[in-house]
């Protein structure tokens, strides 16, 4: 059945789901072909109960999620003979033989649309707490029934990902606008979902250098974006001035791909709600205020904000721009979202200077993406499910009882 059963489970994925309403995760025979039947490539009855056969691991007579995505898995491997192991290197940037840390597994949640929830899921398929993932774990939590149903979907994107090819753009009747940047980000978005076979941020600047993939001055940009559709372009020079500048973030003077990526996926706005977050108010005063109850102020506060440990880390790195924080950078930065002059002085500037000596490892003089992540994603899904469960509760009860009974 090759591309024809890979093809099938596509179809089929959203509508498992849909069908798994309670993530029970169970589907009989019948279930199962009542959602292929309605599929574009209909399949025998004999290919259905082979397919059903073969999703039926434990020979149940019923198919789990589970068993669906390791049947997924496992077939698009066989057929393509490219693996999750694969997939993650394409995203090590630092050479680790494709293991992730939290901001290389962060692009890759962005590129496959679940950089909302990045964060939750590298505390989830992160149990060790070592501060990498990689295909192994990814596997291990497909097996326990515990896995959620975001961690699921997104491992599916990444099995997706094995077999995608590179598109080539057709771009001849794109005519793109030039009334905000905030517009043509939306139409570049909307021009690749409707592309023929649909296309990929990497499809656009593959486009975008003729196939280089290499890097774009501010001048090259221009050309660029006339080449894919922009009407005018020596008449918006300043539009395309201010979009370099948007997407040139280290100030390099030069853009590549993830830059493309980071200004298509709204990263900037990231940057600018870390960069202004605040705890959220009123801070509370009757806790004793320590490295832990620090680290939860920042997760909830990172909650509230939907942004995660490395939006707040490239947030902050704002002098080398290398992936680490300085004590003086995370010293001045804790200070400011603390927001509260006499908070800081009386209780949290000890605090702070504490907290980076635990938290650099040692090392004292920087934080790296891996230390910093690691520090927030203690305890990070309790408090999000606790939240979930009752939004209404005060996070700070337990903190609260345990200051008045000393």
């Amino acid at each position: 059945m090759g591309r024809k059963a890979v093809k099938l489970m596509r179809d089929a994925a959203e509508q498992f789901f849909a069908a798994d309403v309670d993530n029970s995760g169970s589907l009989t025979m019948d279930e199962f072909r009542r959602l292929v039947v309605p599929t574009t490539t209909p399949l025998t009855d004999d290919e259905v109960t082979i397919l059903f056969e073969r999703c039926d691991l434990d020979g149940s007579g019923t198919i789990s999620l589970d068993e669906f995505f390791m049947f997924l898995l496992g077939y698009v491997q066989s057929q393509t003979g490219v693996g999750l192991d694969a997939i993650f290197r394409r995203y090590d940037q630092k050479g680790t033989d494709g293991t992730l840390d939290a901001a290389e597994f962060q692009h890759a949640a962005e590129d496959l649309g679940f950089g909302a929830i990045s964060h939750d899921l590298f505390a989830e398929l992160d149990p060790s707490g070592s501060g990498t993932v990689d295909g192994s774990e990814l596997l291990s939590a497909l097996k326990l029934r515990g896995a959620s149903r975001e961690a699921k979907r997104f491992i599916l994107g990444l099995s997706y990902e094995a077999e995608h090819a590179a598109v080539v753009l057709d771009t001849r009747a794109w005519q793109l606008t030039t009334e905000s940047y905030e517009a043509l980000r939306l139409q570049l978005g909307a021009l690749l979902a409707a592309h023929e076979p649909p296309a990929r941020i990497s499809d656009l600047f593959c486009a975008m250098t003729c196939g280089a993939n290499g890097t774009l001055s501010e001048a090259q940009l221009g050309r660029a974006l006339e080449r894919i559709g922009m009407i005018a372009v020596r008449r918006e020079k300043a539009l395309v001035r201010g979009l370099f500048e948007q997407m040139d973030t280290d100030g390099s003077g030069v853009i590549g791909q993830r830059d493309l990526y980071a200004w298509m996926r709204g990263a900037e706005a990231k940057r600018d709600r870390a960069q202004r977050l605040t705890l959220r108010k009123p801070a509370p005063r009757d806790i004793e205020w320590t490295p832990e109850t620090l680290r939860k102020a920042l997760q909830l506060t990172l909650s509230h904000a939907a942004i995660g440990p490395v939006d707040l880390l490239r947030a902050w790195d704002s002098s080398a721009n290398d992936g680490a924080i300085s004590r003086h950078e995370f010293i001045s930065h804790v200070k400011k979202v603390v927001d509260d002059e006499a908070l800081w002085e009386e209780e949290l500037r000890d605090v702070a200077s504490h907290t980076f000596k635990l938290v650099s490892a040692g090392d004292h003089t920087m934080i790296g993406v891996t230390e910093f992540s690691n520090w927030l994603t203690v305890g990070w899904l309790r408090l999000r499910e606790e939240a979930k469960q009752n939004p209404a509760a005060d996070p700070w009860s337990r903190e609260r009882r345990r200051f008045c009974h000393k």
